[in-house]
């Protein structure tokens, strides 16, 4: 398996828009959505292989294009801030907690940590709040803490035939957007060698992602580096011995659907259980930190908003109890494949962690020059 790192770097303000929100404003989501990404690839090979023709029959759909795009052999991950380090932010875990009047430097408390008592957690923090910040970069028992920079735009609603307001078509409404002169980071994972090659060409130079292209939106520069033997973690996976916590981390939002079909946003033991490929009653659910969100998008060649789905937002935080060793190399495995169905765009990722970590995990600011990105509270 290969891996794209690609490097993104916003010429103008990026509009990725999300669910939530005014209904008269549109906001982007704090990231770029691997589906984003995936889009725009899907227009650069529309084009690159239209012969000077009209693209408006879009993509045909062949063994190539399905594996590129549809069946999950090729998986598009979120584009997350970088530090100045130029290194890949990931969600902030919701079981990290500090104090409500805790200054910048003060300690943050990963409640879920095993070794970590009830008493001790009251005794560590009095007031305990969820951490603000959306990205995190660790190093060491330190932790950086990120938030992407905002651009806010008023416009105005203009009649098409007019070019201007007119009345009754006049509508003022707001643009939340990602402001340029930021660096985000996606990856592309391909199963296959010859597919790394062809994103290669068609994801690096210069592409316009999101909304709004030609109202001076969504013009981005990329840059793509190959890596054969990426992972998204620092650290690799560790067998974990029976009676021993299993704790699953979300790097981006997770779909599930129940027996029936239905989405929801539990993650059971049985079914993390049956991706370990160990029996179902194998582990027990202890403390969970979620969130629920709703997912969705827009269809360009529809013209229609895709249907909304409800997931478990990324930063969620599930622990289980095994009743028996699990092996390092089944944890690698489920780190690397969707728990569901096909990951392409971005959504199910998760890590994993043993319990064993430290109790507190100190902030520092980055060293160097200022890290592309606002350092949260």
């Amino acid at each position: 398996m290969k891996a794209l790192i690609a490097t993104i770097t916003l010429q103008e303000p990026l509009l990725a828009t999300a669910l939530d929100g005014d209904p008269n404003s549109g906001r982007s989501y704090p990231f770029i959505p691997g589906s984003v990404i995936r889009g725009a690839v899907i227009e650069q090979y529309i084009v690159r292989n239209s012969n000077g023709q009209s693209i408006a029959g879009g993509l045909t759909i062949n063994d190539e294009t399905s594996g590129l795009f549809f069946d999950g052999t090729t998986r598009y991950l979120n584009a997350y801030p970088v530090t100045a380090d130029n290194e890949r932010t990931l969600p902030v875990p919701l079981s990290w907690q500090r104090d409500k009047q805790a200054q910048t430097a003060d300690p943050i408390y990963d409640s879920i940590h095993p070794g970590f008592t009830e008493d001790e957690f009251k005794e560590a923090i009095n007031q305990p709040r969820p951490v603000k910040a959306a990205f995190c970069h660790r190093d060491g028992s330190a932790v950086a803490l990120y938030a992407p920079e905002w651009l806010i735009h008023v416009h105005t609603q203009r009649d098409r035939q007019a070019g201007r307001a007119m009345l009754g078509s006049g509508a003022v409404f707001r643009y939340e957007a990602l402001a340029p002169r930021q660096t985000f980071q996606g990856v592309v994972l391909c199963d296959r060698d010859k597919d790394a090659e062809l994103l290669q060409d068609l994801l690096a130079g210069e592409l316009w992602l999101g909304r709004s292209k030609q109202a001076g939106y969504g013009q981005v520069t990329v840059t793509v580096e190959t890596e054969p033997t990426w992972v998204e973690t620092d650290s690799d996976p560790e067998d974990i011995e029976a009676q021993n916590h299993l704790i699953l981390t979300l790097l981006s939002d997770l779909i599930i659907r129940d027996e029936w079909g239905e989405y929801v946003d539990v993650l059971p033991a049985s079914m993390v259980a049956q991706a370990l490929s160990l029996p179902t009653d194998t582990l027990v659910a202890g403390q969970i930190f979620k969130q629920a969100t709703l997912v969705g998008g827009f269809n360009r060649k529809w013209r229609l908003p895709l249907p909304q789905t409800v997931a478990i937002k990324a930063g969620s935080v599930f622990q289980y109890t095994s009743t028996t060793t699990i092996d390092a190399q089944q944890l690698a495995d489920l780190m690397k494949r969707p728990t569901t169905c096909p990951s392409r765009t971005g959504t199910r990722r998760r890590c994993n962690r043993r319990g064993r970590q430290g109790r507190s995990l100190g902030w520092t600011r980055p060293r160097g020059r200022r890290c592309r990105g606002t350092p949260g509270p």
